[in-house]
């Protein structure tokens, strides 16, 4: 009896553990117990197709009909446009749920509802930048001022709303399940903020951090010579037009000041702040271009573009049809929660946009403050004052105080730097003011769903260029239509700085360093007016074409920005593609958008077999792996996979690891300058060093004494040190050394959680190729169009990687991802041993086979298939 006890007992105290332990989470792994739920994740829909829908609704002045094809593309007919966007936000629900609430709770800073405290740093910076009171002004503008595009926001929200009301325990989206969440109500104010955050990572550079410690830390002299007012990376290269402009450091030299300390600080937080959409920095990129007829062998106009931002699961895209008796037929791709095509064509035009790195849109002002005040020119004014209150998921909620100032929110407010404080360090007060959050809504500079609305029913470029006065996107905008009109628009809200002291406009002032925010700093004094923003309209050489390069010289009227802009090997590499043949076809644009030929490794390697041929002749001797790795060089130099850069290749992993190697070790003398960690020069001007001025200083050993090295010398040493990095990193078997093992593909969940992420996958392209892809962000989708003919159905092409659901047991899930990022068919063992959980946890909660037909075999619906 005492052992049956004993036994029930310990089965008992079994059971109570393995409970408790089902309500636990550890790490990515979200608590387990809703697997047991009878309404947990086992109840997760598994449907492998979509049925055409007939949708009625007291709020439809019609019946909506929607038609999918074979790839879950929905085709939607109604009678008005209204009636368009209802359907339009009820399937973005259906599909993409949880993505939607991600996108409108990161700026609003309510993730930490979902998640607990993890998010809470994060939710802390939002609430400081003030993205949701910004939102809520924003939204009663439209409400007041712009009735119709209020009433398309509204409609789109009742839309998701009726998803959301439909859901059932059964049906209730994996993520919810996961979380033990449900679904709130959407509104208008939420895909404003969607807007928000979009914007934000695309436009919200901190680059003046970056480069008010280089004028910091760097003498005057050095900093003029690597970091000139232009950029080599333009094509052509270029000499200063306008002299350099010194401007007033805030502190003197010496040891660590305030300053510097605070500027450090906030660089950590930024660079680890949640990027949903991408990054605004240095290296971030897209493509696109077009030629008219003239340059085509149909005589119309080809569009093509393909938008890099970062990768992730669900998809950030979503494609659509829609077709109103009110006049709207357009088909392209926009975010779940708005409801807009950003990218597409409608019968008559075609467009796709590419990011302006550019370093204007975000300025920084070091405040002066006493108490609840602030002081600007001469005048103690009050700091406006909000009090947040954050609520935590099984916790208590926080609160905390956000300040502002006439420039914008006190960034240093946050955790990252009063804790520095709090022990002791001296910091500064710096405040934010971004053009996202500082334009007056009666200036009529910012009205995205207008603007977009326009671009989506317009009829020629007049009628699409009205829509853009409205777009304060900050991008490059490429245009073509039927009637044979391409055009290249630079859009966004650029502002024009003046020098208080004096009251003088000077409408090149940079603010590219942080400004003194009590009054006689640069100061914002309106914008570029619409009309003078530069566009190019028909050229003469019958193409135009942008690849996140500067948009226009110095010879420009307005400063538009610097620092961040492409270094130019993917503009130069494309617009030699241009010019390769007298006419080009929609084929040709194919293989343009997966080129992955590196225009760099053009320019630098060449130099460097040129150093190492005459370092052999002059006797030197080298270890037998450093000769291999230089004969693999050596091949690729003079085959017909020259500078491309293939998965299964040797060369391109050395190449690029030696590039690495030898930027930093020409660029050595930073760390005396406390520098190490800051931006680099761009590679314009070591490709100027590299090719012209092989004795420069610069490639001089910083730990070594006697006469300095040169160029030759630091290549060969950057040899070296790759062929060692790379038997630490990847064995002394060189056949591990292969490119598609360095950067694989992966597209993670926004949750986190593995299982719900994509394989690994090795694929070809590089950073610095066309097909600019590698790691976590890639061309996050690609768009082809033939404006000739337009039937909207057989002379366009898009694909984006992912699928049109969210749902991870959908076939729909993932079913684009070989197609968009391969160009090949998978196989299972192509899949790495970890990516197993993946497909078990797929296996068990739908059925074998679950991977659709489209991954495991060829389909020449999709231009990407071999």
């Amino acid at each position: 009896m005492k052992g049956k006890l004993i036994k029930e007992g310990c089965v008992a105290a079994g059971t109570v553990a393995f409970i408790i332990i089902l309500t636990m989470s550890f790490g990515i792994i979200p608590a387990l117990g809703n697997f047991l739920n009878p309404f947990g994740v086992w109840t997760v829909p598994g449907n492998a197709q979509y049925h055409d829908m007939t949708i009625t609704d007291s709020q439809l002045s019609d019946t909506v009909t929607v038609q999918f094809d074979e790839y879950g593309i929905p085709h939607i007919h109604a009678q008005t446009d209204l009636d368009l966007l209802f359907v339009l936000g009820y399937l973005h629900a259906e599909n993409r749920l949880f993505e939607m609430d991600m996108f409108r709770r990161a700026p609003a800073g309510r993730l930490s509802e979902l998640t607990g405290d993890s998010m809470l740093e994060y939710d802390k910076y939002f609430r400081i930048l003030g993205f949701n009171r910004a939102a809520q002004d924003a939204t009663a503008y439209l409400q007041e001022n712009e009735t119709f595009f209020y009433n398309l926001l509204q409609s789109y929200a009742n839309g998701v709303n009726k998803f959301i009301d439909s859901i059932t325990p059964w049906t209730m989206p994996l993520e919810y399940k996961l979380l033990s969440v449900s679904p709130e109500p959407w509104t208008p104010l939420d895909s404003i903020l969607v807007k928000y955050l979009q914007s934000w990572d695309l436009s919200g550079t901190m680059a003046d951090l970056d480069t008010t410690l280089l004028r910091e830390k760097l003498p005057a002299s050095v900093y003029a010579e690597l970091y000139p007012n232009y950029t080599l990376g333009m094509e052509p290269f270029q000499e200063p037009i306008i002299p350099y402009e010194e401007l007033t450091i805030l502190e003197e030299e010496g040891e660590t000041s305030a300053l510097v300390r605070t500027l450090e600080a906030l660089k950590v937080l930024d660079n680890n702040r949640l990027r949903l959409f991408g990054s605004a920095e240095i290296g971030f990129g897209s493509n696109n271009w077009a030629v008219n007829g003239s340059k085509s062998t149909t005589n119309t106009s080809l569009l093509a573009g393909d938008p890099h931002l970062g990768y992730q699961q669900p998809s950030l895209w979503y494609e659509v049809h829609m077709i109103s008796e009110e006049g709207y037929n357009c088909c392209g791709v926009g975010f779940p929660g708005t409801p807009v095509i950003l990218i597409g064509h409608n019968e008559h035009v075609a467009w796709s946009l590419t990011n302006i790195g550019s370093d204007t849109f975000v300025d920084f002002y070091e405040e002066k403050l006493n108490g609840t005040h602030y002081l600007f020119n001469g005048t103690w004014e009050p700091l406006m004052i909000y009090n947040e209150v954050i609520k935590v998921k099984g916790d208590s909620d926080v609160t905390f105080t956000v300040r502002e100032t006439i420039h914008g929110p006190l960034i240093t407010d946050h955790d990252i730097v009063t804790n520095m404080a709090e022990r002791g360090f001296e910091t500064v007060n710096i405040s934010l003011k971004w053009v996202g959050r500082n334009v007056d809504p009666d200036e009529n500079y910012s009205n995205a769903i207008k603007a977009v609305y326009k671009w989506n029913k317009a009829t020629n470029f007049s009628d699409f260029n009205d829509g853009l006065r409205y777009f304060d996107g900050m991008q490059n905008i490429v245009y073509a239509d039927d009637l044979g009109t391409i055009a290249m628009t630079i859009t966004g809200i650029y502002p024009i700085r003046k020098l208080n002291i004096n009251g003088t406009i000077d409408k090149k002032l940079r603010s590219d360093v942080v400004q003194n925010g009590t009054g006689f700093g640069e100061e914002w004094d309106g914008f570029i007016p619409f009309n003078e923003l530069p566009r190019e309209v028909n050229p003469n050489r019958c193409w135009v074409s942008s690849c996140n390069q500067p948009s226009i010289n110095g010879s420009y009227d307005y400063y538009i920005g610097e620092n961040t802009f492409s270094q130019g090997y993917r503009a130069r590499r494309i617009n030699d593609l241009l010019e390769s043949k007298p006419l080009l076809d929609i084929d040709d644009f194919k293989t343009f958008q997966l080129d992955n030929y590196a225009f760099s490794a053009s320019q630098f390697l060449p130099i460097l077999l040129d150093d190492w041929n005459n370092s052999i002749d002059g006797g030197q001797t080298y270890e037998p792996a450093v000769m291999d790795a230089m004969n693999e060089l050596f091949s690729w130099n003079q085959s017909s996979q020259r500078y491309i850069f293939n998965k299964s290749l040797i060369a391109p992993t050395i190449f690029e690891r030696w590039f690495r190697i030898f930027e930093q070790n020409t660029w050595d003398e930073f760390s005396a300058y406390d520098a190490s960690g800051l931006r680099l020069p761009p590679n314009g001007i070591l490709e100027n060093l590299t090719k012209f001025q092989p004795d420069s200083i610069w490639f001089d050993d910083n730990s070594t004494t006697g006469p300095p090295e040169g160029r030759n010398y630091t290549m060969l040493k950057s040899l070296n040190e790759t062929v060692a990095y790379l038997q630490a990193t990847c064995g002394n078997d060189m056949s591990n050394w292969i490119w598609g093992n360095q950067r694989p593909i992966y597209l993670e969940h926004l949750t986190g959680i593995s299982a719900l992420s994509s394989p690994k996958i090795a694929i070809d392209g590089y950073g610095g190729a066309l097909n600019a892809q590698g790691g976590g962000g890639g061309p996050s989708m690609r768009i082809l169009v033939n404006l000739g003919n337009i039937t909207m159905s057989d002379t366009s092409l898009y694909i984006y990687p992912g699928g049109q659901s969210g749902n991870p047991v959908s076939t729909h899930y993932l079913e684009n991802l070989g197609w968009t990022i391969c160009r090949e068919n998978w196989n299972f063992s192509d899949l790495a041993c970890g990516d197993f959980f993946f497909l078990l946890m797929l296996f068990s909660i739908r059925s074998i086979g679950i991977i659709n037909n489209r991954i495991l075999s060829k389909d020449s619906y999709y231009y990407y298939s071999i």
